[in-house]
């Protein structure tokens, strides 16, 4: 025997629940607030409608017209640049202590030293030893041939005080300065002096009656020395 199972009891569908008419008024503010936002997006992509300026001529006389100018074709305002600052012009240092009205200044030039006398100044200088130098040949030679005559004595006062060989010196070398004078101008200092020694000599042993040995060797000294002056000056001259 089968065991009696009891059917479940059909039930009618029910219909959907309708919604509250709360929840129906928070739909339609949620619409609403949706479409407010929606206009103010579309009006910020869009913008505000332009408006027309009214900008003056430059220039333009009193009264005249305005003339309207759209913001898009307005032209821009350039961005200012700096002000060129003009270039200042150089002053010569020697002007900026001129006066006005004084003529310019030549700078002076001083001529370099070439560590030599003039050659003008040179032959002067030499002229005058080389005409000392025969001055006491001169004297040489007369005391030589007066040796033991009456003229002796007088030729021996005149020529054993001469000192002429001195001065000659002292003019020659007033021709140069400390830095250009000569080293043969001392040369011929010496040489000229030993001529005037041998001179000297010649004097004092002349006093014999007559020539001796003596005598003659201070003639040939003298002459000697003398020619050596001579040609000191000659060193001189040609500098």
């Amino acid at each position: 025997m089968t065991d009696f199972q009891p059917q479940p009891q059909w039930v009618p569908p029910q219909p959907a629940p309708r919604p509250s008419k709360r929840k129906n008024a928070a739909i339609g503010c949620g619409a609403m607030v949706a479409g407010v936002a929606g206009l103010v997006v579309l009006g910020a992509i869009v913008g505000p409608p332009k408006k027309e300026q009214t900008q003056s001529v430059a220039g333009a006389a009193p009264g005249s017209p305005a003339v309207n100018v759209s913001p898009s074709t307005a032209p821009s305002t350039p961005a200012s640049a700096p002000a060129a600052t003009p270039a200042q012009t150089a002053t010569p240092a020697a002007s900026s202590s001129a006066k006005p009205g004084t003529p310019p200044t030549a700078p002076l030039v001083v001529p370099s030293s070439t560590g030599k006398a003039s050659a003008t100044d040179r032959k002067a200088a030499a002229a005058i030893l080389k005409a000392n130098d025969q001055h006491y040949r001169e004297l040489v030679d007369q005391g030589a041939a007066l040796i033991g005559s009456s003229g002796y004595q007088d030729w021996y006062q005149h020529s054993f005080n001469d000192t002429s060989d001195m001065d000659a010196f002292k003019q020659a070398d007033a021709h140069f300065t400390a830095d250009n004078e000569p080293d043969a101008l001392s040369d011929w200092r010496d040489d000229n002096g030993n001529g005037a020694s041998a001179l000297w000599r010649l004097a004092a042993d002349g006093l014999g009656p007559e020539t001796t040995d003596q005598t003659r060797a201070d003639v040939a000294e003298a002459r000697q020395a003398l020619e050596k002056a001579d040609a000191d000056a000659d060193r001189i001259a040609a500098g």
